[in-house]
């Protein structure tokens, strides 16, 4: 007996293809589902600190009466709070303007600090700036004050010129101390 041979029934491409397919589908989905993801986060509020240096709670203050006029032998002496209203600490310096043209030995200049006399002298040869300590640095904590005192001496009748008008300057610059 001779057998002859069954015929194959032949599947479609397009069903091949579609089965096929969802092989990978189901495949693709099975890999993705058991793929597992985490995150974890760092968040913060910060603020900036603050930096303000004042004088009798002020930017800007005035030595004596504006406009006073001095004879020979006068001064003006003025006092002020000087207050670190800052979140760091800061050293403070002083810079010393407003003397260009006067007379020479005309003039006497004195600034002290809780006290102590840092600087006496003749303010149109005076260095642009002037050391607040002995060891040349005023450290100011945050909230820290220092008095600062300030007198401006027109000296005697043989230097004092008629009708010198000044405008000096005392500036005081405060720089944050790096932690």
């Amino acid at each position: 007996m001779s057998s002859s041979p069954t015929p194959r029934r032949r599947v479609p491409i397009r069903t091949a293809l579609f089965a096929a397919s969802g092989i990978a589908l189901a495949a693709g989905l099975t890999a993705t589902m058991s793929a597992w993801t985490d995150q974890a986060t760092i968040t913060a509020d910060v603020t900036s600190g603050t930096f303000d240096l004042t004088l009798d709670d002020a930017q800007t203050v005035t030595l004596g009466d504006v406009g006073e006029i001095l004879d020979p032998g006068d001064e003006v002496t003025d006092s002020y709070a000087m207050v670190n209203s800052s979140s760091a600490s800061a050293t403070v310096d002083l810079d010393v303007a407003g003397f260009t043209g006067a007379t020479t030995g005309a003039w006497n200049l004195a600034v002290s600090v809780d006290g102590t006399e840092v600087y006496s002298g003749d303010p149109t040869t005076a260095v642009a700036s002037i050391d607040l300590t002995a060891d040349g640095t005023l450290t100011l904590d945050p909230a820290g004050t220092a008095q600062v005192a300030v007198t401006l001496t027109l000296v005697d009748s043989t230097t004092a010129p008629q009708d010198e008008a000044i405008a000096p300057v005392l500036t005081f610059t405060a720089v944050q101390v790096q932690a």
